[in-house]
């Protein structure tokens, strides 16, 4: 999949998420990963039920991407689950700040980390009668990047981990872009995972 250039949206994004180490390190590994991250451009908030980050699109997948890599490169099995969305009608209407950076600050450290992932995912476009032709749309749109999905109650990938966070913000930020409607990705990710692969 080729790389797309960072470009600012309008709208603000969000996640919710929360890292899960399989190990008695988990506490050193989480606070690690959070303060190896560069979070300049984006708003960011941990408490005991995880960490929510805000800004732009492409910053907020910046963020959760090093975030994530940085945790599954000490070897532990690590699990990622998110909630992505943007355009929520019971929050107040948010523009990106005019003097964030437009520059993802840490793509150069995530794309030093090679990480086999596997991942499952789902896509919801609130709020429009021809929901599931967008969510069609969106998947096409990934098979026409060779990307190794199939489907498993939801979405399942296999693969590069810089990959996978791509396509979410890929597939995200088309939804936005093309049709601005309430629209919410979830995604759990496991890395180093001593399960055998699911079917």
């Amino acid at each position: 999949m080729k790389e797309r250039n960072c470009t600012s949206t309008r709208r603000v994004a969000r996640c919710s998420f929360a890292l899960y180490p399989m190990t008695d390190r988990f506490v050193d590994i989480i606070t690690e990963a959070l303060t190896s991250v560069d979070t300049t451009n984006v708003e960011m908030k941990t408490d005991d039920l995880g960490t929510y980050v805000e800004g732009a699109i492409q910053h907020v997948f910046d963020v959760t991407k090093a975030l994530f890599l940085q945790a599954a490169n000490t070897g532990h099995h690590v699990i990622f689950s998110g909630t992505f969305s943007i355009g929520c009608p019971g929050h107040a209407p948010q523009a990106v700040s005019a003097s964030t950076n437009d520059a993802c600050l840490n793509k150069e450290t995530s794309k030093q980390i090679e990480q086999e992932v596997a991942a499952r995912f789902a896509l919801y476009p609130l709020g429009v009668s021809d929901y599931m032709h967008i969510i069609y749309e969106q998947i096409e749109l990934l098979n026409g990047q060779d990307m190794p999905i199939t489907s498993s109650n939801g979405t399942r990938f296999d693969g590069d981990g810089r990959q996978l966070f791509r396509a979410l913000e890929l597939i995200f930020t088309q939804v936005e872009l093309n049709h601005g409607t309430h629209t919410i990705l979830t995604t759990t990710i496991s890395a180093n995972s001593p399960s055998p692969k699911g079917e």
